[in-house]
């Protein structure tokens, strides 16, 4: 016969939508409620992996980390494999298994559990009382109920987890093919310029080639990776924000130029140059108009030039690059090339190339598109190149 013992009503209707009393009476749930004990715990250890449990934990207020150590990581490191709210049950396998803790609880914040001891329940089997015994199979069975939902839930994560590694390990193999190819190509164009012997050209034919080819290749990897352009940095969001802000930092650095080639000057002693150099390093007979021209030619590449080495390329590195500073280091590699393509030339323009594109690619990863990349490449770019003369 069960016992009179009453629950309280915020309680009792609490324990109506748990699982584990399902299909249980009014005075079944008041004689369970009478054996809870109520524990108040804060960012603690409510159990531990391989320790005997003694208890079912059923979630009153608060939220608990289920946690399982990895032996073949050092010092048997936790990982989380689940977060448990209000009304869910734990703990339970130590009944129905009769084995040790196949993982930790951890309390995250202030969290109120009722706990249900193992051995009380283990007594109502071998109960006189029917009602007692009853009970006792009415709980197993809903616990196995519930342990039934919980590897449906897990079995449907699972899945879901695995195809979402499987269309990202295709995207990292479509990217690597596209870094690999982007490599082979500046590789391709900087052996190629060494035995034609046209490095010295300040814009010669083989760099818009080499952003055409290269931008037409892109394009069609992007297609294979499946994610969205605006993933490249091809959308205007924020796009006013973002061009004031590429404006504002790039001010700074116009002035360091016109420093760095002031000190240059000094320290060299070159009194015959100026400080500022309109279209001086072209050749003598070119007019201002070619300059002019030159100038036009230089901004309509720098887009996809950027788009290239900052949208795709750097991109590309971040999601390959599984290392703790993987956008330092997708920004350093990115401007290795960025840089490389432009030692044809001088190698000052060079260096001058991979300091500002540290700066680019880090302005790339603060904005996440490339308008106010490009807007700063096309100031800088001029200021550098056609109106301070930043070559030796």
């Amino acid at each position: 016969m069960l016992t009179d013992d009453k629950c309280s009503p915020e309680k009792l209707n609490f324990l109506k939508t748990t699982r584990i009393f399902d299909n249980l009476s009014e005075a079944q749930m008041n004689f369970l409620c009478s054996a809870l004990e109520e524990i108040s715990i804060t960012d603690g250890t409510i159990m531990q992996e391989n320790t005997i449990g003694d208890r079912i934990y059923i979630i009153y207020s608060g939220q608990v980390e289920i946690t399982k150590e990895n032996p073949k990581l050092p010092q048997q490191q936790e990982f989380q494999i689940a977060t448990l709210t209000k009304g869910e049950i734990f703990g339970d396998m130590a009944l129905l298994g009769k084995s040790k803790r196949s993982a930790s609880a951890q309390a995250h914040g202030e969290t109120q559990l009722l706990a249900l001891p193992i051995r009380f329940l283990q007594n109502l089997r071998t109960d006189p009382d029917d009602q007692r015994k009853k009970t006792y199979y009415m709980v197993i069975e809903n616990l196995a109920k519930n342990l039934a939902y919980r590897m449906r839930t897990t079995n449907t994560e699972a899945i879901t987890a695995i195809n979402n590694k499987l269309m990202h390990e295709k995207a990292r193999v479509a990217t690597g093919i596209l870094i690999t190819a982007l490599m082979s190509i500046i590789a391709l164009y900087t052996v190629t310029l060494s035995f034609l012997k046209t490095g010295q050209t300040f814009i010669g034919i083989g760099t818009p080639i080499f952003l055409i080819v290269s931008g037409i290749l892109v394009f069609i990897a992007i297609k294979k990776t499946r994610y969205p352009r605006t993933m490249f940095g091809l959308n205007l969001n924020n796009w006013r924000r973002n061009v004031i802000e590429a404006i504002l930092f790039t001010l700074p650095i116009l002035a360091l130029v016109i420093f760095v080639k002031w000190m240059y000057l000094i320290s060299m002693g070159e009194s015959h140059r100026h400080l500022f150099e309109f279209f001086s390093q072209l050749p003598p007979h070119f007019s201002r108009t070619h300059g002019i021209l030159y100038i036009c030619i230089y901004l309509l590449f720098i887009p996809l030039q950027e788009f290239i080495i900052r949208g795709v390329l750097q991109t590309c590195l971040e999601e390959l690059l599984s290392a703790k500073y993987k956008t330092m280091w997708a920004i350093l590699l990115s401007n290795l090339l960025f840089a490389a393509s432009h030692m044809h030339t001088y190698a000052v323009l060079g260096l001058a190339s991979f300091l500002a594109g540290l700066f680019w690619g880090w302005l790339y990863a603060r904005q996440r598109s490339l308008v106010g990349v490009i807007i700063s490449h096309w100031i800088l770019g001029v200021w550098a190149i056609f109106v301070v003369n930043i070559n030796p």
